[in-house]
């Protein structure tokens, strides 16, 4: 299976990476809709798409005003977004504010629930994750193959369990380990803190996503701390095709 990173990073599009959106295009899923949402309509291959918001900040949903005509007239009927019940009125009355944006969703909305299974048989289990505003994982299921994705958080052991032996961990990694005081003060992970995590979890792969987008590089910050922790680690980039 293959997922595809259309924005892997956080707070701002630099030149290397916009803002969280990742496909898993057999299934149907985008992962967040940050501006890399804009790639989407290139990589469909299903009747119809299923969006997982984390939460709400802008940097995770821009990218909906990008999808408005992805399917034509039929749009509303075949984009579902997947949002925390209380993050509905954010999505509808302040992102699509008229001041703003000039139409209204061509979306259905859906309430995310502990345990849900969507169209194409893909199964989603999410957990709580801790950020300011709140935050929602995901962990996503289908023939036998598994991933998980987890942003925006502090990285802490109180979800180790629901993100247990996955093949593909994506996991914010902000700040460099150096940083870890400030990533704790702003709701946000260090390289070193996912290393821990992915280990703990014994997870297959870890792709860390949504660096500070100050840090404008390929690699942002230098793994090879975090590689002695946990060795299967690397840095998402826009475009990279990820094999789980």
């Amino acid at each position: 299976m293959e997922l595809l990173i259309l924005g892997a990073g956080g707070f701002h599009p630099n030149e290397h990476r916009h803002t969280a959106c990742s496909m898993i295009a057999d299934w149907g899923v985008v992962l967040d809709a940050g501006s890399g949402a804009f790639r989407v309509r290139q990589h469909v291959r299903t009747d119809s798409l299923d969006v997982l918001l984390s939460h709400t900040h802008l940097d995770h949903v821009v990218g909906l005003t990008f999808l408005f005509d992805l399917f034509g007239d039929e749009t509303a009927e075949r984009l579902t977004v997947h949002a925390a019940e209380s993050k509905h009125a954010v999505l509808t009355e302040s992102l699509y504010h008229r001041e703003l944006f000039p139409l209204a969703p061509t979306f259905r909305l859906s309430v995310l629930t502990g345990e849900f299974t969507l169209h194409s048989g893909v199964k989603v289990k999410t957990f709580p994750l801790d950020h300011p505003g709140g935050s929602v994982g995901f962990r996503l299921e289908r023939d036998g193959k598994s991933l998980a994705y987890v942003t925006d958080t502090t990285a802490a052991a109180e979800y180790t369990e629901a993100i247990r032996g996955v093949d593909l961990l994506l996991h914010e990694a902000y700040f460099p380990a150096e940083r870890a005081e400030l990533a704790n003060v702003t709701g946000h992970s260090t390289v070193q803190r996912a290393a821990e995590v992915a280990a703990a979890a014994q997870v297959g792969r870890l792709v860390c996503i949504h660096p500070d987008p100050r840090c404008d590089a390929a690699e942002p910050f230098a793994l090879n701390e975090a590689r002695r922790v946990f060795e299967h680690i690397e840095w998402g980039i826009d475009g990279v095709r990820v094999e789980f």
